[in-house]
């Protein structure tokens, strides 16, 4: 069963609960990128991405009395000087972040410049999985119980908290629904939960993805089709006061 999604005319708001915007291919596996350090590709996207990281992988194996650990290879973060926008190249992917998301179009520019220096440098697989998630943390402003929480997530998403049958205090109240869609599939994790300062957030986590074989050319069209449906469900999800806090209120 698919999530029904109402087109919403596209807005670009003044401000918004973005926490982080991921975009992954996954392709079958690469070694030498485990294996070698990636010069070629570093070369490529070091003006834009300076700061490397490298990430060792360890597996740990326990035979009887001894302990063995055997090496799976690298995988290397790419960051930018501000620390916002990040690449990661692993054997079995690449993934392109950023923290300060302002709109798609400059974040798929970005991005096809990323996967055009991996395409040229690596020659991967056809991808076995192409996904773009936006993980949204909403802070509502001036809330005192769970029913003002409504004014800023549709109380349909919150469900049972939003109702009287629930009283206070609650802590945390998370749920994953998974579902079909037209290519692919959409998983959306969200609920109540306390955030790094002990104050109560509302994570709305949107991942737009399809998994089999596609050819590169089909990638930036998946894309925004991905980001379509992702923006027209944060639409319906979020509420009224939601909105105005967007779109510059206080």
């Amino acid at each position: 069963m698919a999530i029904k999604i109402k087109a919403h005319e596209h807005e670009v708001f003044k401000k918004n609960f973005l926490k982080s915007v991921v975009c992954q291919i996954k392709v079958q596996p690469i070694f030498r990128i485990a294996s070698e350090l990636p010069a070629q590709f570093q070369e490529k996207i070091r003006k834009d991405y300076p700061a490397v990281q490298e990430e060792k992988a360890v597996q740990v194996e326990v035979r009887g009395p001894e302990t063995q650990q055997r090496s799976l290879g690298s995988t290397w973060r790419f960051r930018s000087e501000d620390g916002y926008w990040a690449v990661t190249l692993d054997s079995a992917f690449i993934a392109f972040e950023t923290k300060t998301y302002e709109s798609f179009t400059d974040f798929r520019s970005r991005f096809e410049e990323i996967y055009d220096a991996y395409v040229t440098t690596y020659e991967p697989s056809q991808p076995e999985r192409i996904g773009l998630r936006y993980i949204n943390v909403i802070r509502p402003i001036n809330v005192r119980t769970l029913k003002d929480w409504t004014s800023w997530v549709r109380p349909e998403l919150m469900g049972l908290i939003a109702t009287d049958q629930v009283e206070e205090p609650i802590i945390h109240d998370f749920k994953e629904l998974r579902t079909l869609q037209n290519p692919g599939f959409m998983t959306v994790r969200h609920g109540l939960i306390a955030d790094q300062d002990k104050s109560r957030v509302y994570l709305l986590d949107v991942d737009r993805y399809i998994q089999g074989a596609k050819n590169q050319q089909e990638t930036a069209a998946l894309l925004g089709k991905f980001n379509e449906d992702c923006y027209n469900f944060y639409r319906w999800a979020i509420g009224q006061e939601a909105v105005k806090w967007m779109r510059g209120g206080a």
